[in-house]
């Protein structure tokens, strides 16, 4: 398994739905899939190194069950949206102004986005981490010359008296 598929929470290949109609996406007489939605489809998954394989799906019905029970990842083709299709599975940017665009499960409610949230924290866990220590090592040295100056002149009042002052 790929590791953008991993990061993702994705098992293998990702399951891509082709609404079959030409000129957008079709699947010919030996199994090749052709175009446009295809060639798109294509090109972003090599960009981002996902593994995926196609089921061709011939009814929009089809596509549109077959993301909500969970029997594909994403669906391409000659997928337009409509106010029916909003209320059943999110979409992508439309990819021109005919509104074709790729369609994606719609996942939503409290669990989607602590998933969402969690995704994110692991993908900036690193700048997380510099932030937190930068901040630390901060306060600890402004602890650290407070208390120095504290000692060697008596009289001077700080409002750093312990690390933790220093760190708030």
């Amino acid at each position: 398994m790929d590791s953008v598929a991993a990061e993702h929470g994705l098992d293998g290949p990702l399951r891509v739905a082709v609404y079959d109609l030409a000129p957008y996406a079709s699947v010919d007489g030996e199994g090749l899939y052709s175009g446009v939605s295809v060639d798109l489809w294509r090109r972003v998954a090599e960009d981002l190194r996902l593994s995926y394989r196609f089921d061709a799906v011939r009814q929009m019905d089809e596509v549109l069950a077959g993301l909500e029970a969970g029997k594909f990842d994403v669906a391409i083709g000659a997928i337009t949206i409509t106010p029916e299709r909003l209320a059943r599975v999110d979409f992508s940017y439309p990819a021109h102004r005919s509104g074709v665009a790729v369609a994606f499960p719609n996942k939503g409610g409290p669990v989607a986005a602590v998933a969402f949230y969690a995704t994110a924290v692991r993908q900036h866990i690193s700048l997380i981490s510099v932030t937190v220590g930068l901040l630390v090592l901060t306060g600890a040295l402004v602890w650290r010359f407070e208390r120095r100056s504290r000692n060697v002149s008596e009289g001077h009042e700080s409002a750093v008296t312990s690390l933790f002052d220093g760190l708030y």
